[in-house]
């Protein structure tokens, strides 16, 4: 059985915009296991960096630089029939996702191009001034 990676990313008007990624689970990993772990690794309020673990970022194309923010949200996992759309097992995704947490989460080259600035090893993103 694969794994639905389920993402979106939330503009300042709340207007959402989803993502999802499915990966082979060879390993067995238990999801329950595996979304306390994602859970874990994110920011506040189940936030991450896409761009950082290497998932599609689902940014609007109108983004408000004065209101939007770098973060994409974690909505959680689900069983799945489809087919992997990720190269990485479900093992490996998890662990990069950890290993960027270690890191500290980053901006992404898109919200860059913008003016955002999110130094490493900040777990928010600081606007513009």
């Amino acid at each position: 059985m694969n794994v639905l990676f389920d993402y979106m990313y939330r503009d300042h008007g709340n207007w959402k915009m989803v993502g999802e990624v499915i990966f082979a689970n060879p390993d067995r990993l238990p999801l329950a296991e595996a979304e306390e772990r994602l859970r874990h690794a994110c920011c506040e309020d189940a936030n991450f960096n896409a761009h950082q673990i290497r998932v599609p970022e689902v940014y609007f194309e109108d983004t408000d630089i004065e209101c939007d923010q770098v973060f994409h949200e974690f909505c959680g996992l689900e069983a799945t029939e489809k087919p992997a759309t990720d190269a990485r097992t479900l093992k490996q995704f998890v662990e990069a996702f950890e290993a960027a947490h270690k890191r500290g989460w980053e901006s992404s080259p898109r919200m860059d191009s913008l003016g955002y600035a999110l130094p490493i090893g900040r777990k928010s993103l600081e606007k513009p001034r």
